[in-house]
């Protein structure tokens, strides 16, 4: 797997990579993760990978290297050869419809050409339109409906197959059906699926938006202000802005508008006016004598030293509060570092400074590795009450994760970009729990410009209120215009700006809108499916599944358990432990030393402490996710035990190549137990089977491409048909025994706690040899006869079972529902394409229709592997007395 993001975020991703899926040891091996403008490592490792993820997707078309060749370029001539591609970005593409083109380029060549942007651009605009329409398209406005199919005819002339399907839906609405008609709902139904696989911009977008899960990220409370009165910053002000009217008619270039206006609203900023002026063509002496006043009243300290005195003052008053973290965000490096030395004078070790240093600033290290983030700003995440204040510069706006706890963002200046503030706050609304954000700006009450742009930020763009991520083409582009309107209006600018952005009818409340019509018509022809819901009450249910571990892996087959000492409280049962090959001297494990080295070596932890070549322990592991993803988890690399480890695909591994304990018999004494048998004992079988849909993997005739064809199947079948084990108790009178009684279920005996509650007897070899001349146990004359019928009888109680059925149907109707979707989709692709391109769609829908009919025989005809039978004999006698 290849992981390319931006190399600010490289860190960060191998970092989660190793903490969250125990990726350490193939980390740079199997699973490699490069800087996305390190192109010429990539292009060495891009050839190999099998699964390629792309992360901050959007700059696909935007990053070159030196030679101007893009990381798209590279991606679009690699990825025909790859075999799972996931793009990943926080930001909708809308207004960027070129780059969001050539995104669906790359997951669909032949569906979405670079060379028909015009028509891309046609498919956009018509979304409103179509969520409209399609918003009423459904069983309970049939009355209306021919209304809206003549309004889709008129907007779509030039789909052929939509028209096809709207006449053969118009006459089944003229005869006003009922709502749960079935002819009526598969033709609208025909009619919405087109729309779907047409008109959404593509049926490989997964989009979750923080709207959709309010409870999974904190809130932002909003912003509060702490100003500061400074005649000094008035008069900067009233420099800057006499400058502005001196060049607001003459022929300035935008760099320089922007430039501007950067020390316009930044009274932080240091940079010389006067340079970037005597720079431009045609520079008149007063404007460089007016950029030189400027620049000498930034540089005047007392404007610092009472912003810096207002920051550590509001510092303080915060630190009163037990448990608040401060995080301070500067413009730039050299404004950070004098913020830290000011604090650090007041509060010594309590504050730290992130810094992000280039790896050739170390002599040991790789230079080809990149950035390295040095560590000691990581006391504020580890330390959180001794370390309580935390200053960054614009390198911390992207990849840090500061969420948790009760944080506050001070603002001690703030960039030209409302995107950049998005940056800042999204370090701590992240997934996961804590308070609600409060964000403080430092401002000068004296500075209208400064005033002006925090009140844009606040109420135009509602950047401290909720996330604008979604929105960030959008804001570009109202940025790109400011500069210049705020040299023709000065401060007025920022008002209009406001103005337009704010509100339910402003900008950015129509933005939102058109992002969520978006998001509704992608999601048509979506099934709503629970199998997330249960897949996580199944997590959540720790406790069964622990125990069924405790019992395979200590009681049955006697490995050893740890446990570790934890910081805290856990829920009872829960405990974090290393799993040991010796048991402490008691009997010895199940299987040899060579073997569990063999076999469990994935699992090993050779850096764990006390561990040997006669001490083998494995990783730290929990029951419970939550245990393994808290901070202390993560810090001792404790792994959540689940399907998918390598302890326990090693466990499963064992058992499916070890027959033993799959074939039982077992005497059961039961002092008061009244035979029915005649021979005053009774016999009963137990079968275990696994159910499961049958694509007859098993045929050594499919070949090489016929096996991972079946890989696919599997996986896909296993989603509508998940595999279940079902027991079956058959009787003596070879009926199926519904309700099992206590003297079938309860566990093994193997010493009674008092006399009369009875034994259970295992049947050995030995043992058994005894009952075959008994005459109180007819059923062994015959005895392989007798197994047989029980078998059957067994296999037909479970083929007609509720549960199995119910499976069948359920998995029937999702395999037609696939089905449906997927036809729609095909051919929509060959209703656009000609020629060859044609012909392979074409083949791809009969191929498509093969494996639905396999996928259907699959589940309807599962197959029931039988995986452990015993026998158990039921007696008032106890074996011994006999």
């Amino acid at each position: 797997m290849l992981v390319v993001a931006p190399a600010s975020l490289v860190d960060q991703w191998r970092a989660e990579l190793i903490r969250k899926f125990n990726l350490d040891a193939w980390m740079d091996e199997s699973v490699r993760v490069l800087a996305s403008d390190d192109l010429r490592e990539l292009k060495k490792s891009i050839a190999e990978a099998g699964m390629l993820v792309i992360d901050e997707a959007h700059h696909l078309s935007t990053d070159k290297d030196e030679n101007g060749v893009s990381l798209f370029g590279l991606v679009s001539q690699y990825a025909p050869s790859v075999a799972a591609m996931l793009l990943l970005s926080a930001t909708p593409a809308l207004t960027d419809t070129q780059g969001f083109l050539k995104m669906l380029h790359l997951l669909d060549p032949v569906a979405f050409p670079l060379d028909d942007l015009d028509g891309f651009r046609r498919r956009i605009e018509s979304r409103q339109l179509i969520a409209e329409l399609v918003a009423r398209l459904i069983p309970e406005n049939a009355l209306v409906m021919e209304d809206d199919l003549d309004r889709l005819v008129v907007a779509f002339k030039d789909d052929a197959l939509l028209q096809s399907r709207v006449e053969r839906l118009r006459p089944i609405v003229q005869q006003l059906p009922e709502e749960d008609d079935e002819e009526f709902v598969d033709a609208l139904e025909a009619v919405r699926l087109h729309i779907a696989e047409t008109y959404k911009l593509h049926r490989r977008i997964l989009r979750n938006r923080r709207r959709s899960f309010p409870w999974a990220t904190p809130k932002r409370s909003g912003l509060r202000r702490v100003a500061y009165a400074c005649d000094l910053q008035r008069q900067r002000h009233v420099a800057i802005e006499e400058l502005r009217l001196m060049l607001v008619n003459e022929a300035v270039n935008d760099s320089l508008d922007r430039f501007v206006l950067q020390h316009a609203i930044q009274p932080t900023r240091e940079d010389s006016l006067e340079q970037v002026l005597r720079s431009q063509p045609g520079a008149m002496l007063e404007h460089l004598v007016q950029a030189s006043r400027v620049d000498a009243l930034s540089k005047q300290s007392r404007e610092r030293e009472t912003r810096l005195k207002a920051l550590s003052n509001e510092i303080l008053s915060q630190l009163q509060a037990v448990q608040v973290q401060v995080t301070v965000f500067c413009d730039r490096p050299q404004i950070a570092d004098e913020v830290f030395e000011s604090l650090q004078a007041l509060l010594r070790n309590q504050v730290v400074r992130h810094r992000v240093r280039h790896r050739d600033e170390f002599d040991d290290l790789d230079p080809d590795r990149g950035r390295l983030e040095s560590d000691d700003w990581r006391r504020f995440m580890r330390e959180p009450e001794g370390c309580r204040v935390l200053v960054c510069d614009q390198t911390a706006e992207e990849g840090l994760n500061l969420h948790g706890g009760r944080k506050v963002v001070i603002h001690f200046d703030f960039p030209a970009s409302p995107n950049r503030v998005e940056q800042r706050m999204g370090r701590f609304d992240r997934f996961g729990s804590g308070n609600a954000i409060e964000s403080v700006a430092i401002v000068c009450s004296d500075d209208p410009d400064e005033m002006a742009w925090v009140d844009c930020l606040e109420r135009g763009f509602e950047v401290f209120a909720q996330s604008v991520a979604s929105l960030q083409y959008l804001v570009d582009e109202v940025m790109q215009s400011l500069p210049q309107q705020w040299m023709g209006l000065g401060t007025t600018a920022f008002v209009e700006l406001e103005d337009a952005l704010a509100g339910p009818d402003g900008r950015m409340s129509r933005e939102r809108r058109r992002i969520d019509q978006q998001d509704t018509l992608d999601s048509l022809g979506a099934k709503s499916d629970d199998s997330y819901e249960e897949l996580e009450a199944v997590d959540h249910d720790w406790g069964p599944w622990g125990r069924a571990f405790r019992e395979l892996a200590e009681k049955t087959l006697l490995l050893g358990r740890v446990t570790l000492p934890w910081k805290g409280t856990l829920p009872s049962g829960e405990e974090v432990f290393r799993t040991r090959y010796s048991n402490g001297g008691a009997a010895p494990t199940l299987f040899p030393l060579s073997v569990f080295v063999t076999d469990f070596v994935g699992t090993l932890d050779t850096e764990a402490p006390g561990a040997s070549s006669r001490n083998l322990l494995s990783y730290p592991y929990s029951l419970r996710r939550n245990t393994a993803l808290s901070k202390d988890g993560q810090a001792k690399r404790v792994r959540p035990l689940r399907f998918g480890d390598p302890l326990v695909e090693a466990l499963l591994s064992f058992c499916q190549t070890d027959d033993r304990g799959r074939v039982f018999a077992v005497w059961r004494h039961w002092p008061d137990y009244c035979a029915v048998d005649a021979c005053g004992n009774d016999l009963f079988f137990r079968f275990d089977f696994l159910v499961e849909a049958d694509l007859g993997e098993g045929d050594p005739t499919r070949g090489a491409a016929g096996i991972t064809s079946d890989r696919a199947l599997r996986r896909r079948v296993d989603g509508c048909f998940a595999p279940q084990f079902v027991t079956a108790w058959i009787g003596v009178d070879r009926r199926a025994v519904a309700q099992p009684p206590d003297h079938l279920t309860t566990a093994y005996r193997p010493k009674p706690a008092f006399t009369e509650t009875g034994q259970d007897f295992n049947l050995n070899s030995g043992r058994w040899q005894q009952l075959s001349t008994r005459e109180d146990v007819p059923w062994l004359q015959d005895w392989e006869r007798v197994c047989q019928q029980a078998s059957e009888d067994a296999l037909a109680h479970v083929r007609d079972l509720g549960t199995v059925q119910d499976q069948i149907a359920r998995a029937t109707r999702l395999l037609n529902e696939q089905l449906q979707t997927r036809v729609a989709y095909l051919q929509n692709r060959i209703a656009r394409l000609s020629s060859f391109a044609r012909q392979a769609e074409e083949a791809e829908l009969i191929a498509e229709l093969d494996r639905h009919e396999r996928l259907m025989i699959a589940v309807t005809r599962p197959r029931f592997h039988l995986d452990v039978v015993g026998a158990v004999f039921v007696s008032p006698h106890s074996f011994e007395t006999e």
